[in-house]
């Protein structure tokens, strides 16, 4: 998926694009110029309503993704990390170095849903 994504971003004009293509596009260059196209991130939710995304080693994204998100909402816990972070650009973050990583109480951040739209004819 990520290598269809790839020929189309670097095959697109975008001079042509419309507002939200050209920030997508723009996104996708800053990844690929930091090297992060392909290396696992994962959504952080911090200050309560912001949320900004963390790419890591696969060796750091193991120590992470041994929590499971239905287990840890079943039983109110969120994962807590602290990390050595380099700014990638507003919203992006790289993990220097994963200082640590504990399942404390709290509610794990929920995915984005889709509207279902029901027929009521």
């Amino acid at each position: 998926m990520i290598r269809f994504y790839e020929t189309y971003f670097d095959t697109t004009n975008f001079e042509a694009a419309d507002k939200n293509e050209r920030e997508l596009f723009r996104m996708y260059q800053t990844i690929k110029d930091n090297d992060l196209l392909y290396k696992p991130s994962v959504d952080i939710l911090i200050e309560n309503d912001s949320v900004v995304r963390l790419y890591l080693e696969p060796v750091d994204y193991d120590k992470i993704k041994i929590h499971k998100r239905q287990q840890l909402q079943d039983n109110n816990k969120k994962v807590r990390i602290e990390s050595y972070i380099q700014s990638i650009n507003n919203g992006l973050y790289y993990c220097i170095r994963l200082k640590s990583v504990n399942i404390v109480d709290g509610e794990t951040l929920q995915r984005q849903r889709k509207f279902k739209i029901e027929d009521y004819n």
